[in-house]
């Protein structure tokens, strides 16, 4: 069954004639789910429960085609297991022709730097505190956004060879990205209103012909 899955993950929708292209790309998006397993004592041992008599879940990590959803690779653990580190068993199913989207808790500056060798390109947002991207502004672009240098700190470093078990770990290559930021103001029925700052980190470095998104309002 393993062997089946990465079979049809292998394969892109476009391969298929399913799906859509955006400016060319595959479309592709990283996100974590928990599932429920079969309630006894073996396997809320070795997978986890969320709670005394809970039953055990599994914690999945998928790499998903967003157009048909479609799955390009998964990581499977325990309840226990961070989302982050079966995202790093997703390396393998990141490729040329691809753009990967992914949520602000996936990002690190070594994940975006080994998933984007594979020659995919990536779209991840990334969390507002400036200090949470290790990052310097080289210039401003035409559409407001901004060619960024990422460049791994000595804390940085230090907590990444900690990590990973490799005390002697050299420092991460700086590298040139680009940093999209707009807003999103999210008004209800009643007239409540609330206003989100969405900032991504991407490799798409043309702004002409990957311009910043605008502003926008949303009604809900």
């Amino acid at each position: 069954m393993k062997r089946l899955f990465e079979l049809d993950a292998a394969i892109a929708d476009a391969d298929l004639g399913i799906g859509l292209l955006w400016e060319e790309l595959e479309v592709t998006a990283i996100d974590g789910t928990t599932m429920e397993v079969a309630g006894n004592d073996v396997l809320a041992g070795e997978l986890g429960t969320p709670a005394d008599g809970a039953k055990p879940l599994l914690r999945i990590t998928a790499h998903v085609r967003t157009a048909t959803f479609r799955w390009a690779g998964a990581a499977i653990g325990g309840y226990h297991d961070g989302e982050n580190a079966l995202a790093d068993q997703l390396e393998e199913s990141f490729g040329p022709g691809m753009l990967n989207l992914a949520d602000r808790g996936f990002f690190s500056m070594d994940r975006f730097l080994r998933f984007s060798a594979r020659g995919a390109h990536l779209a991840w947002r990334v969390k507002n505190a400036a200090k949470s991207v290790p990052l310097r502004v080289i210039r401003t672009l035409p559409d407001g956004s901004e060619l960024v240098m990422l460049h791994e700190s000595d804390g940085m470093r230090t907590r990444r060879r900690r990590e990973t078990g490799d005390p002697h770990a050299e420092r991460l290559t700086d590298t040139a990205a680009r940093l999209v930021t707009f807003t999103i103001l999210t008004e209800t029925r009643s007239g409540r209103r609330k206003t989100t700052q969405v900032k991504v980190l991407t490799t798409l470095l043309d702004h002409e012909r990957y311009p910043r998104p605008r502003d926008r309002r949303t009604l809900r």
